[in-house]
């Protein structure tokens, strides 16, 4: 049986903002609970879980999200970019830079959103 990969936590504890920082039992997640369910799924998850939850909310795989179903929607029923649009409103813009953002997120950056919290 395979275990989740390690996370690589050292930028979480050298900041000085968490003194201990670890690992959900075999998922590659940070095990830092989120202060309240921010995807309305009735349960409160990781910090990560919670904002997969959200930007399950824009796109997803059943084809439910809210770019998926908007007038003239800008992804199709599987989750594709439907890439013969030329023109976009400017909270799609928005939008589709939080999904630019989602393709290259990493387990480090859930940890520094959790450093930036810390030091606010």
């Amino acid at each position: 049986m395979h275990e989740a990969p390690k996370l690589n936590n050292a930028g979480c504890l050298s900041s000085g903002c968490h003194s201990e920082m670890k690992q959900v039992p075999g998922k590659h997640l940070f095990d830092r609970q989120a202060a309240a369910d921010w995807d309305g799924d009735g349960k409160v998850e990781t910090i990560q879980e919670e904002v997969q939850g959200l930007l399950d909310r824009i796109i997803n795989k059943q084809g439910t999200g809210l770019l998926q179903t908007m007038k003239d929607p800008l992804y199709d029923a599987k989750g594709e970019f439907i890439r013969n649009k030329v023109q976009y409103p400017v909270e799609v813009v928005g939008t589709l830079y939080m999904l630019e953002v989602r393709e290259e997120r990493t387990a480090a950056a859930a940890c520094t959103t959790a450093s930036t919290r810390c030091s606010s």
